[in-house]
């Protein structure tokens, strides 16, 4: 059976109790991913990155992180990823490129403004954190 490969990537608000919400998703935005990547290395991580779902690697974004994260998106900045993930059924965008970050714009804005514009989390205590893992798909034909 043939796959496809997709990557699921999560933002998550973590209380002090350990108890956590989904706050944002994004399927296949690998320009965030590679930005993700960069903050998580800044913050001391090593060794891979991605990796799948019984061993997800997650970073934590402060309030610094999230500035930095929306000059990024409000300038078209993200890093440009060389990770290749080919587009369900070869068509749609191609999402390595500014064209994703175009597609994606409304989604990381609502992220950044929900957690920490509109002091949804962060004044809340909570902890936001990030997580991806690769998925594999079956394609039907």
């Amino acid at each position: 059976m043939k796959t496809r490969t997709q990557l699921d990537q999560h933002a998550h608000a973590v209380r002090a109790d350990g108890s956590s919400y989904e706050i944002a998703t994004w399927v296949n935005h690998t320009n965030l991913h590679a930005w993700m990547e960069q903050l998580y290395r800044k913050k001391g991580g090593e060794g891979e990155f991605l990796r799948d779902y019984a061993n997800k690697v997650s970073v934590e974004i402060t309030e610094e992180d999230l500035d930095e994260l929306d000059v990024l998106v409000e300038s078209s900045q993200l890093p440009q990823s060389d990770m290749i993930l080919e587009p369900w059924g070869g068509k749609g965008i191609e999402y390595r490129t500014t064209q994703a970050d175009r597609y994606y714009y409304g989604r990381d804005r609502d992220f950044v403004h929900g957690a920490k514009h509109n002091n949804l989390y962060l004044n809340e205590g909570m902890t936001i954190i990030y997580t991806c893992y690769f998925v594999e798909h079956p394609i039907y034909d």
